[in-house]
């Protein structure tokens, strides 16, 4: 394996790790916060965390930009209230169906057809958080179920539109769809009441480490 490729296979465990907080910190915020306002608080932070340790921004607003910055920000929006609607462990399994939609659509707008074993890889991943989230798995909340089907699509449009910006700096969508996921759920974030203490101390987690430091990986 080469330097390059072990580097980026630790970028993607460190990313993965820090989505994986994303659950239990949402359902924290939940408490107190409707999903909207941990969205748009979520969003806030990770904004200003991004911008200050990205380099070099340049917010051409092309048509890949902007359907990037769309596809996260309806991603990220229906993932926190999607998990406040229903179990964290529905809300997760149904947003990483977000591979299937992406080597569905990869065909026509990447011109990237998935191969025989990146279908295997994606049903062996399915099948094996099926497995670990099982026991929290639930049944009854269609309209949360429904909004984490959501975010998987809001995910995939996201990856695609990132792809197509291999040759540039992705970076820009994702600051982009966190400040319009913070815009969406500013009222509800506004007419919030207040957070206590470990509450604020899990929203921060989130948009620093959760979304900031996973995208900036």
């Amino acid at each position: 394996m080469s330097a390059a490729h072990s580097r980026s296979v630790l970028l993607l465990v460190g990313t993965a790790l820090c989505w994986s907080l994303a659950g239990v910190l949402i359902k924290a915020v939940a408490t107190t916060w409707s999903g909207l306002a941990v969205a748009s608080g979520r969003g806030m932070i990770a904004v200003l965390f991004l911008v200050a340790v990205s380099r070099g921004l340049r917010f051409d607003f092309s048509r890949a930009q902007i359907i990037g910055a769309l596809g996260y920000a309806a991603c990220t929006v229906t993932f926190c209230t999607a998990t406040a609607l229903t179990s964290a462990a529905n809300a997760i399994l149904l947003q990483y169906t977000a591979p299937i939609w992406v080597a569905l659509l990869g065909t026509w707008f990447l011109g990237e057809r998935a191969s025989r074993a990146d279908w295997i890889t994606i049903a062996v991943a399915l099948g094996g958080m099926t497995l670990f989230f099982r026991d929290s798995l639930t049944l009854g909340h269609l309209g949360g179920d429904a909004l984490g089907l959501a975010s998987g699509i809001g995910f995939a449009a996201m990856t695609i539109a990132m792809r197509r910006q291999k040759d540039g700096s992705p970076i820009e969508s994702i600051i982009l769809g966190n400040a319009l996921a913070c815009l969406i759920g500013l009222p509800w974030m506004i007419s919030a009441p207040a957070l206590p203490a470990s509450g604020w101390g899990a929203l921060a987690v989130l948009g620093v480490v959760q979304l900031g430091v996973a995208y900036w990986l």
